[in-house]
């Protein structure tokens, strides 16, 4: 009894810790106040050094995640084609296990990530805020092949760059 108990504890933790995301403001934007503005695009960049495998620049499908921003974006009332004002998006760095790592070894082969950080650029090119955001996926395979776990890196790195924009919830200073 003692034993399916500690199972259970244990397969409980990795679940709740599997999957995380957060997004850290930089100290220049602290005062940043969302103020209804609304953005033309999303212009979308990965960083060379980004990526410690090149598999994982394989892997990575930039526009679906530049085009799932920009729907977040809409879908918060923060996109506008007539806005002078971008958003920018910098790919810092970025981890896609393979299937079979993932399926195979779980959590214990790493993590997926994707980190980037993200500025908002108004018509005259002056940056209005910055801020880093981080979406991790550490659950295995069985808990969801490539599609499902980049789809949820990409959702979650999306919603989480519409909130902040919006003045919304975010952990970490």
């Amino acid at each position: 009894m003692k034993r399916w108990m500690l199972l259970s504890l244990v397969v409980l933790g990795l679940l709740v810790t599997g999957c995380a995301s957060s997004v850290q403001r930089r100290a220049e934007s602290e005062g940043y106040r969302y103020g209804g503005e609304k953005f033309s695009r999303v212009d979308l960049s990965v960083d060379p050094a980004a990526a410690k495998d090149p598999d994982d620049l394989v892997r990575f499908e930039n526009q679906k995640l530049q085009g799932i921003i920009e729907r977040s974006l809409e879908a918060n009332g923060l996109l506008n084609a007539a806005s002078p004002a971008t958003v920018k998006v910098e790919i810092t760095d970025l981890r896609l296990r393979s299937t079979f790592n993932a399926f195979m070894w779980g959590f214990m082969a790493g993590d997926d990530h994707i980190v980037g950080d993200v500025a908002l650029v108004a018509e005259n090119g002056a940056v209005r805020h910055t801020f880093k955001v981080a979406a991790s996926y550490a659950l295995g395979g069985f808990a969801g092949m490539n599609e499902t776990r980049m789809g949820w890196l990409y959702e979650e790195f999306a919603k989480l760059t519409a909130a902040e924009i919006k003045g919304g919830p975010s952990t970490g200073k």
